[in-house]
């Protein structure tokens, strides 16, 4: 089903609380447009949509900031995300020869790309990134693909904690030579 213009969004907690019977594949609910108790939500796609007055609506987890739907991650869980992507980053590292040579250039050797937890995001899909802080870290696209590929990563430390990751592109020709999430 494609729809044509921009979709309204609901809470799923709206479309769990005003529940009016299980369906094979999701359920059925109350339409916060006409109230009718036809709108079928289906939870692999999150999408609800009202068969009274015709309405779609996507079905989004967030909490409400002023007016605007905004999906809140807390701090601590994008620290520690950071922390196990840039652990993987690191061991990507050691087994790109061209990244540690370029760095080597820089007068930077093993032991200090070691002890800065500096690493190479290689341009691959890896089980890191189906966590689900990925997408909302800025760690991963919005199709899964890794912000910050082909670049080795410097992170930022603040208080023991990696505050943010940046890339820089060793590969002359990628613009922009340095990216943050």
């Amino acid at each position: 089903m494609r729809f044509s213009m921009p979709m309204k969004t609901i809470s799923r907690a709206y479309v769990e609380q005003t529940r009016v019977r299980r369906q094979s594949r999701g359920w059925k609910c109350l339409c916060p447009v006409c109230g009718g108790n036809d709108c079928w939500y289906t939870p692999n796609n999150h999408i609800a949509f009202c068969f009274n007055c015709g309405e779609a609506f996507r079905v989004i987890d967030h909490t409400f900031v002023g007016s605007q739907p905004r999906y809140v991650v807390p701090l601590d869980d994008i620290r520690m995300y950071y922390a196990t992507v840039t652990d993987w980053y690191r061991t990507a590292l050691d087994t790109h020869v061209e990244a540690m040579t370029y760095l080597q250039s820089r007068g930077i050797d093993r032991l200090t790309a070691s002890t800065y937890r500096l690493g190479y995001c290689p341009p691959i899909y890896h089980d890191v990134y189906a966590h689900p802080v990925a997408h909302a870290s800025g760690i991963v696209t919005k199709t899964y693909q890794p912000t910050l590929a082909q670049r080795i990563i410097f992170p930022y430390i603040a208080n023991g904690q990696i505050t943010d990751l940046r890339g820089r592109s060793i590969a002359p020709a990628v613009e922009p030579k340095y990216r943050s999430l």
